[in-house]
């Protein structure tokens, strides 16, 4: 059935309040005149004779407009310029009445309610703006960026930098003497390496130490415990202790003179834990450490900031970087999938490598949104197989049918893992357990990617992902057919080949790569992927972070049962009390507004005098099934005819 233009109005109408509340009753009823007195009359309806439209000719305009499909208005700028020369409107009026129309029949075409056959609207990309046509980037925390203090590691003499090393692997190596807990991830000892880096270029800036003396012997002195005299060796391990605990104290006041809250002071020094546990890995058998002086040191310091920080709001204002999750699909992805077009507004045509960035960038919000976003790391760190033997092409394969299969277990590396193609014609993402930060728990995870339709141009995600893996045919109006689908057989169109991935000039193997320099992306360089974007197109400071953020708030905030938060949290990569302790982002009245809601009836109830309605647990046909005691007494209470109604006999 096709849409009307009462039916598009309303839509609209939601839309500019959506946008611009203050503005939308203006917009709206100038969008209403545009169309009854400067549209309608070129298709023989006549228009409003006084300044207001009286009550008859109201209704008679909304007949019109239920009557009349959004189709007509594909020459509705034409048909419109008609009226404006037949009664001789000024140009204001000209100009604000065509302004209006051309605005509504913008948004139909945007959000796919109208397609016109103009190659111009189809193959150009919405305008974007970027270096000084684009908006200021908004910044979460409001604060002066402080001054950056840690060294770099050609800073940092030979030596000094084996030190670290050898700190590293003891954290990562599969098996190392005198470790007393599990492996961590790569990603985690880059990040305690950074932090140590943070802490020398506060000692080197302090002038605590020069460069050339530091070492780890100098943030957590080494003392001989085994084999010692025990009290000797106790008083110097208590010595070492309270040379912690000054540099310590002295180190977090910096940090609180830089503004820092208790969540961030707790980053700050969480590596020192980890370096008491490699510096005295010979000198105890206790896997916690406890009479270690030191040890007793730094988690006296986390166990206060861990309360501090329970205690202490957000360095953040929420809503400079939280969306609903709706407005996630409509500000940010339909946008960007528009923006994959090969010409810009102007008419330009565009590089392969600038439509191959465009590709990449809607590739990477569609990973993080149509699925229930994972941590980043595990999209940054994602590989494709580069080759396959034509001998191990499985014989379940019809004619023209591909896979892009993932590499033999002796090629691959399991701390990343693989976008492939598998025999049942879906995308999957081969994840080890050792490539992401919750693999211990959960496990080897093979993650089906959706292949999400784009009804207003009868494309996928599939052909999206596959146009920028191997590239696309394109015929001069823009239209295109990717290498993916060339191999199911489908007839070439009538133009030229373009690659999109390979114009970036990849050096590796990983999915998504950085413009330019062909390399993998490092963590910062992927969240402003991320930033960018999506400040350019809604001025909120998202990263992929929020994006996590934002969807468990939104299903909290809608309500859905235990199953249904406990399988998101799952999909997503942690537990169902991570993922509301961390994820859940909802304001306290949100939080509040259930029960808000039922007082409101409850009272309602009392001071009425009405019964107290009594509160039922709710439970789910799987529970009843197991719970027969509950299904007996629920089925005693039903009437036959009820009873009829839903087919119990």
């Amino acid at each position: 059935m096709e849409t009307s233009i009462f039916d598009a109005l309303a839509l609209y109408q939601a839309h500019l309040i959506q946008v611009n509340p203050k503005s939308a009753k203006t917009n709206f009823d100038l969008t209403i005149t545009a169309l009854s007195r400067y549209t309608l009359p070129a298709w023989g309806y006549a228009a409003p004779r006084g300044r207001k439209p009286t009550k008859a000719e109201k209704d008679a305009l909304e007949s019109v407009l239920k009557a009349t499909s959004v189709k007509k208005l594909i020459h509705g700028l034409k048909d419109q310029e008609s009226v404006f020369e037949a009664i001789k409107v000024t140009d204001d009026q000209k100009y604000a009445n065509r302004s209006r129309l051309k605005a509504f029949i913008e948004w139909l075409e945007t959000s796919g309610l109208l397609t016109t056959k103009k190659n111009k609207v189809s193959n150009r990309t919405p305008k974007i703006n970027r270096g000084n046509g684009s908006p200021p980037l908004i910044r979460n925390n409001p604060r002066p960026t402080p001054t950056a203090y840690a060294l770099k590691p050609n800073e940092l003499s030979e030596t000094t930098i084996k030190e670290v090393q050898e700190f590293c692997d003891f954290l990562t190596k599969t098996r190392y003497p005198g470790r007393s807990f599990d492996s961590l991830k790569p990603t985690t000892a880059e990040n305690y390496k950074r932090r140590l880096y943070r802490i020398f270029g506060w000692f080197v800036k302090s002038g605590r130490a020069a460069i050339e003396d530091l070492s780890l012997d100098l943030l957590i002195p080494k003392v001989k415990i085994r084999g010692s005299d025990f009290e000797s060796a106790q008083e110097k391990a208590t010595q070492a202790a309270e040379y912690l605990d000054t540099w310590l104290c002295d180190f977090l006041a910096f940090l609180e003179e830089r503004e820092c809250n208790a969540k961030g002071m707790i980053g700050a020094i969480s590596p020192i834990n980890v370096l008491i546990k490699f510096q005295y890995k010979s000198e105890t058998q206790d896997p916690s450490f406890h009479k270690i002086p030191a040890m007793t040191v730094i988690r006296r310091y986390l166990k206060d900031l861990d309360s501090l920080a329970k205690s202490q709001g957000s360095a953040f204002n929420k809503t400079l970087k939280m969306m609903s999750l709706p407005d996630v699909f409509t500000k940010i992805i339909h946008p960007l999938r528009l923006e994959c077009r090969f010409k810009e507004s102007r008419g330009v045509t565009r590089t392969d490598a600038a439509i191959a960035s465009s590709f990449q960038r809607f590739l990477a919000f569609g990973l993080l949104t149509f699925m229930p976003p994972r941590r980043q790391q595990e999209w940054r760190d994602c590989k494709i197989g580069n080759y396959c033997k034509l001998t191990d092409k499985p014989k379940s394969l019809v004619p023209g049918q591909f896979i892009h299969p993932l590499p033999d277990e002796s090629k691959k590396d399991k701390r990343h893992g693989y976008l492939y193609k598998d025999v049942d014609g879906k995308w999957y993402k081969d994840t080890p357990a050792e490539s992401y930060k919750t693999g211990k728990s959960q496990g080897h995870r093979k993650l089906e990617i959706p292949n999400t339709v784009f009804a207003d141009e009868g494309k996928t995600f599939y052909d999206y992902l596959e146009a920028f893996l191997y590239g696309y045919y394109r015929d001069r109006k823009g239209a295109w057919i990717s290498g993916g689908q060339l191999s199911y057989g489908k007839e070439k169109i009538i133009g030229e080949w373009h690659n999109l991935r390979f114009s970036l000039q990849p050096k590796v193997d990983f999915l998504f790569i950085q413009c330019q320099k062909g390399t993998k992306f490092c963590d910062t360089a992927f969240a402003n992927l991320i930033k960018y974007a999506a400040n350019r197109l809604s001025s909120k400071a998202l990263t992929p972070h929020t994006l996590r953020d934002i969807y468990a708030t939104w299903f909290l905030d809608q309500g859905y049962s235990q199953a249904q938060i406990s399988s998101l949290a799952y999909a997503m990569g942690h537990s169902e009390a991570m993922l509301r302790k961390t994820y859940d982002e909802r304001s306290p009245e949100q939080r509040t507004r259930p029960i808000k809601e039922e007082m409101h009836t409850i009272v309602g109830d009392l001071v009425n005098g009405d019964r107290l309605p009594v509160a039922t647990k709710k439970v789910t046909v799987d529970q009843l099934q197991h719970d027969k005691e509950t299904l007996e007494k629920l089925l005693a209470i039903l009437t036959p005819e009820q009873k009829a109604a839903m087919g119990i006999r």
